[in-house]
This record gives structure tokens, sequence and C-alpha cells, in this order.
């Protein structure tokens, strides 16, 4: 990845010489891209998919989206501010959350459990933002 960057970053200074300014932000756009790309194609979307598999590892779906859909809104700075909040209170990490955060069961033998009482907000597994920010849409498990 440090290599790929290195290069990037390097080969972006030839694009426009007389502009070094432009050319080392462009530079450093273009790398900080290219890390983003990597880590999620590398790193957060097979973790996520073993967590998936994996039932008894759900538990660390949340934090990996979260990077994820952090990334997204940070880095790549394609979301509006909508599609940026709403993956947050789904999880229930905005400024609005709830003083407890309540356990949502899946398991049917439970199911009574499920429905929240006393106003108690069930919140998502995980939750992301998805597609083109300027119209796009939001996921929740």
């Amino acid at each position: 990845k440090k290599i790929i960057s290195d290069k990037v970053l390097k080969g972006s200074t030839a694009v426009r010489g007389d502009d070094h300014a432009t050319v080392a932000d462009f530079g450093n756009l273009l790398t900080k891209r290219f890390e983003q790309f990597y880590e999620e194609s590398e790193v957060l979307v097979p973790t996520a998919a073993y967590c998936l598999a994996e039932s008894d590892r759900l538990q660390m779906l949340g934090p990996i989206v979260d990077k994820s859909h952090r990334n997204a809104v940070n880095i790549l700075k394609n979301q509006i501010k909508k599609t940026a909040w709403l993956p947050l209170w789904a999880r229930g990490t905005d400024e609005h959350q709830l003083q407890t955060k309540p356990t949502l069961y899946v398991d049917e033998s439970k199911k009574s459990e499920q429905a929240p009482r006393n106003h108690e907000r069930i919140t998502a597994f995980a939750s992301s933002a998805f597609g083109a920010g300027f119209g796009g849409s939001c996921w929740a498990l």
C-alpha cells in the first residue's frame, strides 16, 4: 500500500509541474483516496464478510462498518449531511444518543423482549451510506 501510495503521489507531480501547490494537493488527495480504496477492499470488506459468515462475530461488524462509513464521509467526501448522519442515528452513535443503549435481540425465542419498552430505542448492529451521496441511500442491519 505504501509503495503504491508513494507512486501515486510522485506521479501526480508530473501532471502539472508549474502549479506546485495544486499538484501537491491533488497528489495528497489521490493518495488518500487510494489508501481508502485499499483499506475498504483489502481490509474492511473481507473482515465484514468474515463477521457475517461467523455468527459469533456479528458484534465486530458494527465497528468495521463504522470505519468504512467514516472513511466515505471524511476521505471520499461523497456524502451529503443527511446520508452522513442517518447511519450514525441508526447505530445510536450521534449527539442525540439515548443514555442507555438497549440490546437488540435477534433470537426468535426472545421475540417478546425485542419490542422497545419505556421508549427505549433499538439500534442497528451496523449501518452505512452507499451510492452517490448526492442522491444515495443508507442501510442498517
